[in-house]
């Protein structure tokens, strides 16, 4: 009987090594890709640069193209950092310091930040009463609301409405919520999409921008609040994410 015990375990236990070996490979097969975007972008213009620097036709879409070498390096940037965020959140030193923080500006900030990433989807917010401050890690919500609207943004049907919402709950906590008007996402994934290297569609038809791992940095800093994430189906179609962040103390006199 102990015998067959240990065979289960042991199968058990090579499943697990089997679906993270799967799993990390998913993971490296879309990293490269990404990855490999923004570098082609960088290298392919330096080359254009320096090979006919002095052309009329370069020299005349010289705006352009430093418009493109910057939105690729951001793009660069970002998926550094993702992987810089989730290495500090597996070792544990991923910090939070809080400080009061104004709900509008906050939100003008993310809003003004995906301009410059050229979202051509209009967005909005508007702030509920009494949900104009709180105390949080201001550029921990910033990277929070810049992934969530990263998110809307690549599954959001192309020239319709990105908004954002932040409204009091019973006077505990405020709600973030971001809203699009995109495909949905499937009920049986709704909580895998916070997992690490979760991605809804399959690798080989990788077409969405996106390591799979922002959603799961996104629940790390709300749960390091001392809240909660989630999303839901929006009424018309599309998906809703929302996440709380306690109101906690305001007087910092």
């Amino acid at each position: 009987m102990v015998y067959l015990l240990d065979i289960t375990e042991r199968k058990r236990y090579e499943e697990t090594l089997r679906q993270k070996a799967e799993e990390l490979k998913n993971f490296l097969t879309i990293a490269a890709h990404e990855l490999r975007h923004p570098i082609t972008i960088l290298k392919g213009y330096a080359r254009v640069i320096g090979e006919y620097r002095d052309s009329p036709m370069v020299q005349q879409n010289m705006p352009e193209i430093l418009r493109n070498l910057d939105r690729a390096a951001n793009r660069l940037d970002r998926l550094v950092d993702e992987l810089l965020d989730v290495s500090r959140i597996e070792q544990g030193r991923m910090e939070i310091n809080k400080e009061p923080v104004a709900v509008s500006e906050l939100l003008a900030r993310a809003v003004d930040e995906m301009h410059l990433q050229a979202v051509t989807n209009p967005i909005s917010f508007r702030v509920g009463p009494g949900a104009d401050e709180v105390v949080a890690d201001p550029e921990k919500l910033d990277r929070l609301l810049l992934i969530l609207l990263e998110n809307a943004a690549n599954f959001a049907a192309p020239n319709t409405s990105i908004e954002m919402a932040a409204e009091t709950l019973n006077d505990a906590e405020i709600v973030f919520s971001v809203l699009d008007r995109g495909s949905g996402i499937p009920e049986e994934a709704r909580e895998r999409v916070f997992e690490r290297f979760c991605q809804v569609a399959e690798v080989e038809y990788h077409s969405v921008p996106g390591l799979g791992i922002g959603l799961y940095i996104a629940r790390q800093i709300v749960e390091m609040h001392g809240g909660r994430i989630w999303n839901e189906p929006r009424e018309g179609g599309g998906t809703v994410f929302r996440f709380t962040v306690p109101l906690g103390e305001r007087d910092f006199g």
